[in-house]
């Protein structure tokens, strides 16, 4: 295989490039499902083998690896895996006891799928994958990671059946690697290391390949060689190894604390994030009487919170709230499922939904998601002056008897980065449950939470004083303060490559969607 003149022009890798020989997965990127996960690594390894920037490893007396892929989850296994149907050598390298690591462990009733959230669109019915058999892009090869999936799972049910899927595989990469360190001797070039990480020094090292250089675009992606890799193995260090391209499969980052411009809550205040177990499926959210929840944010994990919390535990997740509502039964009229304003509502939905996701990923500003929110809400009251009898009996059939009522607060008056099924869903149950005006079960607040103050002995909850321009402060007593400001960037990421602190000034392209699925040629 002839090497391009220009390989590093190939799309998967100027999107995931971030160093000289350094590729980032999660860095920067605003697809961050699952699936996206999958198909981006997949596709960045496909993208290494046929610019011809790697090939099938034939030497096997020859000690060095071609990839290091930092991070076993779904990200890093489905790069290994891809590697693997390529023939190329690796080593994986995971900082807990096993695989998968990150989300995938997580015991949080967080709902996934590969496709639940392409809804209104018919392909979220989907949940296996590959979403597609591979004929329908060509006559191409078999995927090399298939997940058989009926339906949405917990994320760490997802893992499960990841692990299930890649178990031969991470049982022989996990015996070479130990083979490896105990006699020296490499009869395998798939290595996993568990209880793994980067040596301190090797992580300055590899910094060092950004130093003197403004933006990453006039670096080419293989304009020097990287430096030998020390790798800590369960606290140790192993000898050195030398790569030819590192892939950071690593996740996205910790999580805020803050609610508004550096503004955080009280000392002892007890914050759950977003992959954290919580108690909101529980009777009353683990409190003795039905709490009053707020919900500080405007994105995806804003509205999710308040789904859970409005939603009875039945129907955990969004698509099961709206399929729902779909199939309520209401005696003899005939169930939504069944209404042609319906699939109009739903035609519209997708068409404004696809024309802004579009638009979002050439600017990095919020402000473009107003517009798709207000579109959203005359959607919604067009579709209630029409079905709003069968809506209004299917949700309120779905609410909670053990929540007193949700208030979420929005700091510039409307849902930021989400997915449409969420933002509908959300608007949909605030429409219908507002005409209780201040007494309602359901309230959306603009503003800027001003105090974040403890009430009584309760770490959960806050008294939140919010300023809304151009009227008076409110103040709203939350037995369940939840806050979802996204990933806090005032803090080192987790991506090697952040830890510079600055922008290393590469392209948006990571913004782009991927493909639906990776394949490739058969080699």
């Amino acid at each position: 295989m002839k090497p391009l003149d220009c390989p590093s022009d190939a799309l998967p890798l100027l999107a995931c490039k971030v160093a000289p020989r350094q590729f980032d997965l999660s860095y920067r990127f605003s697809s961050i499902s699952l699936r996206d996960q999958i198909v981006r690594a997949q596709t960045l390894i496909r993208a290494l083998f046929e610019q011809g920037l790697v090939a099938r490893k034939n030497d096997e007396t020859d000690s060095n690896f071609q990839l290091l892929i930092v991070g076993a989850g779904a990200a890093g296994l489905a790069a290994a895996k891809e590697a693997s149907a390529c023939g190329l050598s690796f080593v994986i390298i995971e900082k807990s006891e096993n695989a998968p690591g990150g989300v995938l462990r997580s015991k949080a009733q967080r709902y996934v799928s590969t496709a639940m959230y392409e809804w209104p669109h018919p392909n979220h019915t989907q949940h296996a994958f590959p979403l597609a058999s591979p004929n329908l892009l060509g006559n191409m090869r078999a995927p090399s990671l298939e997940l058989t999936i009926e339906k949405p799972l917990t994320v760490q049910d997802f893992g499960k059946v990841l692990t299930r899927a890649l178990a031969p595989s991470l049982i022989d990469w996990t015996e070479n690697g130990k083979q490896l360190l105990t006699t020296k001797n490499l009869s395998s070039r798939e290595i996993f290391f568990a209880n793994t990480s980067l040596a301190e020094q090797t992580k300055g090292e590899l910094l060092d390949t950004l130093a003197g250089h403004i933006s990453i675009h006039g670096i080419p992606l293989n304009d020097t060689n990287l430096p030998e890799v020390v790798l800590e193995i369960a606290g140790l260090q192993a000898d050195p190894f030398k790569f030819e391209y590192i892939i950071y499969a690593v996740g996205f980052g910790t999580e805020t604390r803050e609610y508004a411009e550096d503004k955080v809550p009280y000392d002892d205040y007890e914050h759950v994030s977003f992959w954290e177990p919580d108690l909101i499926l529980d009777d009353n959210l683990g409190f003795c009487k039905p709490p009053a929840v707020g919900i500080l944010g405007s994105g995806d994990g804003a509205l999710q919170d308040a789904l859970r919390c409005l939603v009875a535990p039945e129907w955990p997740h969004p698509l099961a709230i709206w399929d729902e509502i779909l199939a309520h039964k209401q005696g003899s009229r005939p169930p939504l499922k069944h209404s042609r304003h319906i699939d109009k509502a739903l035609a519209k939905v997708g068409a404004a939904d696809g024309y802004t996701m579009g638009g979002a990923i050439w600017t990095s500003g919020k402000h473009i998601f107003e517009s798709l929110d207000q579109v959203f809400k005359d959607i919604v009251s067009e579709l209630v002056k029409i079905e709003g009898y069968r809506l209004r009996r299917a949700i309120r059939s779905m609410l909670r008897k053990d929540v007193k009522k949700v208030t979420i607060v929005t700091l510039k008056g409307h849902f930021t980065k989400a997915y449409a099924l969420n933002r509908f869903l959300v608007h949909l149950f605030h429409k219908i449950l507002e005409p209780r005006g201040k007494n309602s079960q359901f309230e959306i607040l603009s503003g800027e939470v001003r105090s974040f103050g403890k009430i009584d002995g309760n770490n959960r909850g806050a008294e939140l004083e919010i300023s809304q321009l151009g009227a008076p402060v409110s103040t709203r007593t939350c037995d369940l303060a939840l806050i979802r400001g996204g990933i806090d960037t005032t803090t080192a990421p987790t991506q090697l490559v952040g830890l510079t602190g600055i922008d290393t000034g590469r392209a948006e392209l990571g913004r782009i969607p991927p493909a639906i699925r990776s394949i490739g040629e058969q080699h």
